[in-house]
């Protein structure tokens, strides 16, 4: 692949040309050979790190090279084909690696979602944020449900409470059809080049234990076998900015914890598809996050309303997947359903999840794996630590044990799970499981902020001496009405 990099004022427009039989076929086919990042700084920008941007913009589609128009580092090549396994070039023995800034704060990928809400809140004051907005430059509307502007209301809110944040606006997941990221990772790009005028010395995303280990995709991998540290580790390190992911060890139950006790979390959304405030109770994120918060609160609706609510076409789709995407997550949920004090344990579908999983006791999941923190820079180890531990227990030997020897077999065997995959598809289909509420609106179900969790309190810091936001349930009037009866 031969890049071409055009920077014009506070414009960087990347254009991309497939060479021999590029782009490889990889899931998501590459649908634009152009895309562009604004603002950016107007004054030059180093090579390498222009070089690692468009690597992330089409990592999948190529065939083991990429030549740019300019040369790169020797050290940055060699970091990139250590890591990726990818011919970097040209290269140029005369082209100095970026230095790094000693000292300075962590760059974090921020969206307003719970996860980076966490990351923030454990880096700390001093924490630079980078929103990587998805924009048009050609005058045409964003197509399908995307909606950007509860994300904007995040950066605003925590622009207000004094953390300086950039928003970048770019077209590059239209590079990719389905319109998304190529690459996990970049949306790191917006931090990596304001880097050297906003002096930023390390990277983080919101980045949670099951993306950094799969735990909850088939099996467990160690967090420094995956790309943040294996394959673009090196070539991160080789620019200035190594990977500091604070939140690796904590599962989406913890961030909720987390973000819940912030004050940045006031205005925390997973949700792309809602406005400000409104999450729109539909998607998966909405399905599976409100799981994990009705779980930490030990609030559920009544069985029908659960259902109803699974039910929903994207909700239902994901559920149906084999296995469903971070099924121990899940686990976790149903397992807190049946354990319930306030659920009537009507739900078929939770049942049927629960019957899924096994049972499966994931209940360390409130809890913080430390390992998953070693291989951060030894300068922000110690005190991501001791954040850590302010906001949540700390995972056991025998608790990280059972993180390092989970498997999806522990969920049962593929015809043990039969029956229970045929119950779950049985309790998502409106027509075997009819509710009765034609009238469902999923809007009625958004958590409320004054939900009160009940689990993961640490044992040291002030969220342990009750220095939290006090918070109470409750439910919106539509949803109170209706278990009401009314």
């Amino acid at each position: 692949m031969r890049v071409e990099a055009s920077h014009e004022g506070d414009r960087l427009t990347l254009r991309f040309t497939p060479q021999g039989e590029e782009p490889r076929q990889a899931g998501a086919s590459m649908a634009r050979s152009e895309t562009v990042l604004e603002p950016v700084p107007e004054s030059p920008l180093h090579p390498d790190v222009v070089a690692l941007v468009a690597l992330l913009c089409v990592r999948p589609w190529l065939d083991g090279q990429l030549e740019m128009d300019r040369p790169v580092s020797q050290v940055f090549a060699a970091s990139v084909l250590a890591g990726e396994g990818v011919e970097l070039g040209p290269v140029d023995p005369a082209v100095e690696p970026r230095t790094r800034t000693e000292g300075g704060p962590v760059a974090l990928a921020y969206s307003g979602g719970v996860d980076c809400t966490a990351a923030l809140e454990v880096l700390g004051e001093g924490t630079r944020c980078y929103y990587q907005q998805r924009h048009r430059f050609d005058g045409q509307p964003l197509e399908g449900p995307f909606d950007t502007s509860a994300a904007v209301a995040a950066v605003k809110h925590i622009q207000q409470l004094g953390v300086q944040a950039r928003t970048v606006r770019t077209d590059l997941e239209l590079l990719r059809e389905p319109v998304g990221f190529p690459h996990d990772l970049v949306n790191i790009a917006p931090a990596l080049l304001w880097a050297d005028a906003d002096g930023t010395s390390a990277v983080c995303w919101g980045t949670v234990l099951t993306s950094a280990t799969l735990l909850g995709a088939t099996a467990y991998r160690p967090y420094e076998e995956s790309a943040f540290v294996a394959g673009f580790g090196p070539a991160f390190q080789a620019v200035g900015m190594p990977v500091a992911n604070v939140i690796a060890g904590v599962s989406e139950m913890g961030t909720h914890l987390i973000a819940e006790r912030s004050r940045y979390g006031a205005v925390a959304s997973s949700c792309q598809r809602g406005r400000p405030g409104q999450p729109c109770m539909e998607c998966w994120k909405c399905g599976r996050k409100t799981l994990s918060v009705w779980g930490l609160a030990d609030q559920w609706p009544e069985g029908p309303v659960l259902d109803r609510f699974l039910q929903q076409r994207a909700i239902a789709w994901n559920l149906r997947r084999r296995p469903i995407r971070v099924e121990l997550a899940l686990a976790w949920a149903a397992g807190a359903y049946a354990r319930s004090t306030t659920a009537d344990g009507r739900s078929r579908v939770m049942q049927a999840l629960h019957e899924l999983t096994k049972g499966v006791d994931a209940s360390p999941l409130t809890k913080v794996f430390l390992p998953a923190v070693d291989p951060m820079p030894a300068r922000l180890r110690e005190p991501a630590v001791a954040a850590l531990r302010r906001h949540l227990e700390v995972m056991s030997p025998a608790e990280e044990q059972w993180v390092r020897d989970w498997t999806i077999e522990q969920h049962g065997g593929e015809p043990e799970r039969k029956k229970a995959r045929s119950a779950l598809a049985a309790a998502l289909d409106p027509e075997r499981n009819p509710t009765g509420l034609d009238d469902f609106d999923p809007q009625s179900l958004a958590p409320s902020q004054d939900l009160a969790f009940t689990v993961g309190e640490p044992s040291v810091g002030p969220a342990a001496s009750g220095a939290r936001r006090p918070r109470l349930l409750a439910w919106p009037r539509r949803a109170r009405e209706r278990r009401a009866g009314c």
